[in-house]
């Protein structure tokens, strides 16, 4: 059974002009200056794919579709990690300097053994993985404009008891998030049934 699913979640920014409050001829200087360090800065990007059991978020008080809202957390999604409702499926990091694109790829062959009359054995190859591109741009000391587009593809073999080939799950997500660096955030997230999947970024801010 192969699940893809896909899911674009964009933060649209919007920056007040600083003219209006200080005047234009301080607010010039003062948006170059911000720039500048931006570019300088290196942002590490972290980037994490989350399944978690549904009704165990239902337990933590999340809301459901039509109730009072509790939104769903990152420390939601720790405590899933903690207690056995939850995994990750898959990850990347990749740094960059500001303004600047990066990007990064890896693979892994998993090869699934298929049986045939004796003495006759061979192996299917199946490729999982994951690509992250990101392009960051630091607004301020409290905030990241991350720009991120992460594929990634994940393989369950099947038990020695089962027939068949691996199930197969690939996401496609890609977007803009406000991030505070340091601190994770839910930049998407999908369902199919009881499980639901979470796409958490974490961006690290190093001065050159």
């Amino acid at each position: 059974m192969v699940r893809k699913l896909a899911c674009v979640s964009v933060v649209a920014v919007i920056l007040c002009a600083a003219a209006m409050v200080q005047g234009p001829a301080e607010a010039q200087p003062r948006r170059a200056e911000a720039q500048s360090e931006g570019q300088a800065a290196t942002v590490l990007v972290e980037a994490f794919v989350v399944e978690v059991n549904v009704p165990a978020l239902y337990e933590m008080g999340v809301s459901r579709i039509g109730q009072a809202p509790h939104a769903v957390s990152v420390a939601n999604l720790l405590r899933c990690l903690e207690n056995g409702q939850g995994r990750v499926m898959a990850g990347a990091k990749q740094a960059t300097q500001g303004h600047r694109a990066s990007k990064v790829h890896g693979t892994h062959t998993v090869y699934v053994k298929r049986e045939g009359p004796p003495p006759q054995r061979d192996y299917a190859p199946y490729e999982e993985g994951s690509t992250l591109s990101i392009w960051a741009s630091l607004e301020s000391e409290r905030s990241v404009l991350v720009s991120y587009d992460l594929s990634c593809r994940v393989f369950t073999v099947r038990s020695g008891a089962e027939e068949g080939p691996p199930e197969t799950d690939s996401w496609d997500w890609d977007g803009y998030v406000l991030l505070t660096p340091g601190e994770p955030a839910i930049a998407a997230a999908t369902q199919d049934g009881e499980r639901a999947v979470f796409l958490v970024l974490t961006a690290h801010v190093r001065a050159q």
